[in-house]
């Protein structure tokens, strides 16, 4: 994007083209929420990707001082489309400006902080990098209790999210020289970064790094179980939101063993369609009964719809990543799925509505549609979150070229949000254009095994056992 000016609709629409981009399962969940809501998240979570992206992208000489001048950033008038998109954002759902400041003080610690003693000392660094944006997310979100009594649930589904991440990308981080994994629970099993290294090396599994891994995985679990009640406290509108991303991120620790040192585990598409589908019929519902949301909207959002498509990601992720879906798309199988199934997205959809407004509520006829967006119908719903699923599946630019935003301060280097970002917008930002479319088990240690090999196979010993 050349250096130029921006309005505040093509603003938010850069951050969601990062958020599509590089925050799918994110991006998935957030197509669930009312479309006047949407924007916020994707400016939250680009201003969070390019953090992240300076502390960890390629060619970046002076780590510490770009994030410096990020947060100076901040308090200057903004510069680009990202920094404009989440100015606007904070001053409409009054987000409190120490959030953005621990979040990048959890960001230093990257550039110096290679492992954690214990959780208490993760705690510290995911204070910063997670909690802060649950507590971020819920003035956007909206709650129907006092906000400080949703916020502690609100930090630890963060919590939840980002130990997720870490078990997930266990192998990615040690190629940075980083072990997220406590080391009191590492050493419990007679783990270190050694053996860690070997299993990722030789891609081969260790029954103590699983045992490991199970602990951490059952500590995650216990902390999604404590966050859970918070879905019930956030508006109607958003729960459908909450709970998908609840889901899908929590099934991402059922496929947790050895195999993430050296590839990254997914949840199988066709499972991501289950959860999303009836999310969107209840999404649909919570439009029907309800009319407002905690927090402000975006001024014209939802008010014009692309023809034929409901109001939210479907036109919009359809153009811009060139994936597509009918009214019907077959599932493929993977391991543990089953056979084939060919799904009916309508009929899931309805299906959910059905039930929904079975309990209580009347026929949909009679319900109050929202005064922003006309009321979408199950299979104008259904095609915006099939449109999002179809995008695993499209290939991805490479995100590992470095280039450099323009800045007032700065060439701030970054390589996800780089070509969003060269602009400067305008202060007179019109928002009406922005795109439709829219993250603890007993540690007795058990006596040191031999690492888990294929019978007959000769393999180099693992660190710790005899050859």
């Amino acid at each position: 994007m050349s250096h130029g000016t921006v309005d505040l609709g093509d603003a938010y629409a850069a951050c969601r083209r990062i958020n599509a981009r590089y925050g799918r399962t994110f991006f998935l969940a957030t197509t669930l929420l009312r479309p006047e809501q949407r924007p916020a998240v994707h400016a939250l979570y680009a201003f969070a990707r390019w953090a992240d992206e300076i502390v960890d992208a390629a060619g970046v000489t002076d780590r510490a001082g770009e994030l410096d001048r990020l947060e100076r950033l901040l308090e200057k008038p903004p510069s680009n489309p990202v920094l404009h998109a989440l100015a606007d954002t904070r001053r409409r759902y009054d987000i409190d400006g120490s959030l953005f400041t621990d979040f990048l003080a959890s960001m230093r610690m990257d550039l110096d902080v290679t492992e954690y003693a214990d959780l208490d000392a993760l705690g510290v660094y995911v204070h910063g990098s997670a909690e802060v944006i649950g507590l971020q997310m819920l003035p956007v979100l909206g709650t129907v209790v006092p906000r400080e009594e949703a916020a502690p649930h609100a930090a630890r589904l963060g919590v939840a999210f980002q130990l997720t991440n870490f078990l997930r990308d266990v192998g990615e981080d040690l190629d940075r020289g980083r072990v997220y994994l406590p080391q009191d629970v590492l050493g419990a099993h007679g783990v270190d970064r050694d053996l860690l290294q070997w299993c990722r090396s030789h891609r081969r599994p260790d029954a103590r790094v699983r045992r490991v891994l199970d602990d951490l995985v059952a500590h995650s679990y216990a902390i999604y179980r404590s966050a859970e009640p918070g879905i019930e406290m956030v508006s109607p509108a958003s729960r459908p939101c909450v709970r998908t991303a609840h889901t899908l991120y929590r099934d991402i620790l059922g496929l947790v063993g050895c195999e993430v040192l050296w590839r990254r585990v997914a949840v199988p598409n066709a499972r991501r369609l289950a959860v999303a589908l009836p999310g969107a019929g209840r999404a649909l519902v919570a439009r029907l009964r309800t009319s407002g949301v905690g927090g402000a909207a975006v001024p014209g959002v939802g008010a014009a719809v692309s023809p034929g498509v409901g109001p939210g990601a479907g036109s919009v992720v359809a153009t811009e990543l060139g994936a597509g879906v009918g009214p019907a798309t077959t599932a493929k199988p993977d391991a543990g799925d089953g056979p084939a199934t060919t799904t009916k997205p309508d009929a899931a959809v309805n299906s959910v509505v059905a039930t929904e407004l079975g309990t209580g509520v009347g026929p949909v006829t009679t319900a109050k549609p929202d005064a922003a967006v006309r009321p979408a119908t199950a299979s104008e719903l259904t095609r915006e979150v099939g449109l999002v699923v179809a995008t695993e599946l499209a290939p991805e630019a490479n995100p590992e070229a470095s280039l450099a935003l323009n800045t007032d301060d700065s060439q701030v280097p970054a390589t996800a949000v780089a070509q969003e970002v060269g602009a400067v917008p305008t202060a007179a930002a019109d928002p009406r254009k922005v795109a439709r479319s829219d993250t603890a088990s007993a540690l007795n240690a058990p006596p040191a095994v031999t690492p888990d090999v294929n019978p007959g196979v000769t393999a180099e010993a693992s660190p710790g056992t005899s050859r």
